[in-house]
């Protein structure tokens, strides 16, 4: 059975969706309801206000207030897994889809055979699916991407499904480095891929973070591979008693850099999988960059 996972890069996956402009104040004094409503929200008519009308309107407010605004996003719940053959289970939860909308625990069935297959909660409440990454109309907000063979579910990836904590949209993809996508310019969200965090301000993505110090322990056996957490953080203090020089691998997150403190008493060579990369020698520190192929000398040996 295909865990729910969080490995799809960011060009894999539908690119967020922009938060809808606000209506305008003058244009909401009639009795139609423009722009985005809370589902099961109607107009005020002049006999329409009952309590059960203004107590939705008041949950939806209470909603829309704590969860920081009107962005597209996964407030709580709406949790996708394989239930049997083709069909997905998906948890009870809520979601701002310009307004609040909310959804009972139910299932889905997904169409058999196909390699992409992206899940989509409506502002309606319901699901649909599409067999592109491309939004169908209405803008709904993607919940998973899914793929099937025959009448198996293979995979069942929530890579670059957005959610809202505490006000702030956040996804989390697979790219190493920086997330290759492009989201539209009016759009704000934090990623988290595998090697950092990152804030795309509309035009690019600009790494957050990335600081502070981490010990690094090189095997005397074989070459040490650096965790996608490790990656993240630029002060690496290399440790270990070696017995000759040995390599650490690092990953080809482009445009990062260390400061490589080398304490192991051995040679240390930072290099991405297959390449030459650079030498740090015993009890030295440097700065190193990883390139487009290969990690690169920034300063000598200190």
């Amino acid at each position: 059975m295909p865990s729910t996972t969080e490995v799809l890069l960011s060009t894999q996956t539908a690119s967020p969706t922009p938060t809808p402009a606000p209506v305008a104040i003058a244009d909401a004094t009639g009795t139609s309801t423009p722009g985005h409503t809370p589902t099961g929200v109607s107009a005020f008519t002049p006999s329409s206000f009952a309590a059960s009308t203004m107590n939705k309107l008041l949950a939806s407010m209470s909603i829309i207030g704590t969860s920081g605004g009107n962005g597209y996003g996964i407030l709580t719940g709406i949790v996708v897994s394989e239930s049997s053959g083709l069909t997905v289970a998906v948890t009870a939860g809520t979601a701002m889809l310009g307004a609040p909308v909310q959804i009972g625990a139910t299932t889905y069935v997904l169409p058999a055979s196909q390699s992409t297959i992206g899940l989509w909660l409506k502002a309606d409440g319901t699901l649909t699916h599409t067999l592109t990454l491309t939004p169908p109309a209405g803008s709904p907000l993607l919940i998973a991407v899914c793929s099937t063979s025959g009448s198996t579910i293979t995979m069942i990836d929530v890579g670059g499904v957005v959610r809202i904590r505490d006000g702030i949209r956040l996804r989390t993809t697979g790219d190493i480095g920086a997330p290759a996508d492009t989201p539209a310019a009016d759009v704000r969200v934090w990623t988290k891929t595998r090697t950092g965090l990152y804030l795309w301000d509309g035009g690019a993505h600009q790494r957050v973070g990335g600081e502070g110090r981490i010990a690094v322990a090189i095997s005397d056996s074989a070459d040490t591979t650096l965790s996608y957490a490790a990656a993240a953080v630029r002060h690496l203090e290399l440790t270990g008693t070696l017995t000759a020089g040995r390599n650490l691998i690092v990953p080809l997150a482009r445009g990062y850099e260390w400061v490589i403190a080398n304490g192991t008493g051995q040679t240390v060579t930072v290099k991405v999988a297959g390449g030459t990369g650079v030498a740090v020698g015993s009890n030295k520190t440097a700065i190193v960059r990883v390139g487009n192929t290969d990690v690169q000398r920034v300063t000598a040996d200190v």
